[in-house]
């Protein structure tokens, strides 16, 4: 029975590399029953389950992906002049991107029904739903996020001065 499941595992991996054999992929990120990638010239494939329009691609006016993000079922995409894509479920407003002041983005992160973006300022915007306090940020005392993060019903934020914060 291991030997079959590995053949098996093996056959399935053989199968999505044949898909995108001649393709260079940069990165590459994974939601519930989906994956994504950036492929080398900048374009996104997803493939996977898409019940709601979270491996739809919208139309990125001709610009370059940058960072691509996968949530429970929905996606973002950060394009090379710092805008971002958010598509696929929208309860809880979870792709209502908010006002970002005409700033740009540098960070995107997605959790089950919550998203996140990372400002050039340092600053951050999380939305979507707070059921558990995911997207209450906690006072950041003056410091600059570098990164963040969303989990499922959590999220966390990467601080100038190497600390983290963690809600939700």
């Amino acid at each position: 029975m291991k030997r079959f499941l590995q053949f098996a595992k093996l056959k399935r991996t053989s199968f999505l590399n044949q898909i995108f054999q001649f393709e260079r992929k940069t990165k590459v990120a994974c939601g519930s029953y989906y994956t994504s990638v950036i492929l080398n010239d900048g374009n996104v494939r997803f493939f996977g389950y898409n019940s709601y329009g979270q491996t739809d691609v919208p139309d990125l006016g001709g610009r370059k992906a940058v960072a691509i993000s996968c949530g429970a079922n929905h996606s973002a995409i950060l394009l090379e002049d710092g805008t971002v894509r958010f598509f696929g479920s929208n309860g809880c407003g979870k792709t209502n991107i908010p006002d970002l002041g005409g700033r740009k983005a540098v960070a995107i992160a997605c959790g089950a029904n919550h998203s996140a973006i990372l400002l050039e300022d340092g600053t951050v915007r999380f939305f979507g739903s707070n059921c558990y306090g995911q997207t209450d940020v906690p006072d950041l005392g003056g410091r600059k996020a570098v990164a963040i993060a969303c989990g499922t019903y959590h999220s966390a934020i990467l601080l100038d001065d190497g600390t983290v914060r963690f809600f939700g």
